[in-house]
């Protein structure tokens, strides 16, 4: 579900209220989230929506640039596009969904242009390792269920010869006994069949956000 949150700023900060969209994976935790902002203050607007990351920017920007706030699941794939998007400059601010109080802090930040980064969801990303975009790609493709090698070779333009070296060559690197391993292993990283090249592309930038501020009460913020 995707629910968008306006608030009212003073006209010396913002000329507009500031809209930023978030996503939440399920209906209880949306419940949750608009509970606590409406406590902060915050006014509510929804419109339905399915994938619990793809990013999202301001409702109506028609330059996509609008500031956003990022709710992401902590694994390590999902928390590096977090931290490439922020660092990208495509949103304001990535919060793991398990610290959602966090949330209408953020959104002050936001106003402020201020890039924050949950700290689970900086540690996460710590843990993925630095693969090329291909070996994303293929990984990416590996996690999805009953996949069929040939599926694979015709979305990564390879013949099987070829594709059995490059899952050879990763399953080397990563220690796993077999390649039957593969699949198991890339899910529990936050793979997904569904991941856009563009998210794919945010997972092998390599970024690091350069100015982000940790959530207050966080291990990394400042005492």
């Amino acid at each position: 579900m995707l629910s968008t949150v306006a608030q009212s700023l003073p006209d010396a900060v913002v000329v507009a209220p500031v809209r930023v969209s978030i996503k939440v994976p399920d209906r209880p935790l949306e419940v949750a989230l608009e509970s606590i902002l409406e406590r902060h203050g915050f006014g509510l607007g929804g419109e339905p929506d399915g994938f619990d990351c793809e990013l999202v920017t301001s409702p109506g920007g028609a330059t996509g640039k609008g500031p956003a706030v990022l709710l992401v699941d902590p694994t390590p794939v999902r928390a590096q596009i977090a931290l490439g998007a922020v660092d990208a400059g495509l949103v304001a601010a990535a919060v793991a969904w398990e610290r959602i109080d966090d949330v209408p802090f953020v959104l002050d930040g936001v106003a402020r242009s201020l890039s924050m980064v949950s700290a689970s969801v900086s540690l996460a990303a710590r843990l993925l390792p630095g693969f090329s975009r291909r070996q994303h790609e293929l990984l990416a493709l590996l996690s999805g269920e009953h996949v069929k090698h040939t599926s694979i070779c015709s979305a990564l333009v390879c013949s099987p010869t070829t594709l059995k070296r490059e899952v050879r060559h990763l399953r080397e690197r990563l220690g796993l006994a077999s390649h039957h391993e593969l699949p198991a292993y890339a899910r529990a990283l936050g793979y997904s069949p569904c991941l856009s090249a563009g998210e794919i592309a945010l997972l092998h930038s390599d970024a690091k956000p350069k100015c982000a501020q940790p959530l207050p009460g966080s291990p990394e913020a400042p005492r």
